[in-house]
């Protein structure tokens, strides 16, 4: 059984809940999908961070346990794109 976490479940186990990384953690990697709006979302987090060098190594050790469902290759560029203009 394949599972599709949201952001909302990422984050969660980013910030440490433990019963949400033991379950994702009881799945094969194979099995723990997010899909590249996760990853987006994540990364539009990783721009608005003032630690962004740490949150983005957190995120991409996080994402390394991952399959991601492909969508495009334009989605690293939107999440700087949003956080820039959402910063001005």
């Amino acid at each position: 059984m394949n599972v599709l976490l949201d952001t909302c479940a990422c984050i969660e186990i980013l910030k440490g809940n433990m019963n949400v990384y033991r379950i994702v953690k009881s799945l094969s990697n194979s099995q723990r999908l997010v899909s590249e709006i996760t990853v987006a979302e994540l990364m539009f987090g990783v721009e608005l961070s003032k630690r962004k060098f740490f949150e983005q190594q957190k995120v991409n050790d996080f994402l390394n346990d991952f399959s991601i469902l492909p969508i495009s290759n334009s989605i690293r560029r939107f999440a700087k794109e949003k956080a820039r203009l959402q910063k001005t």
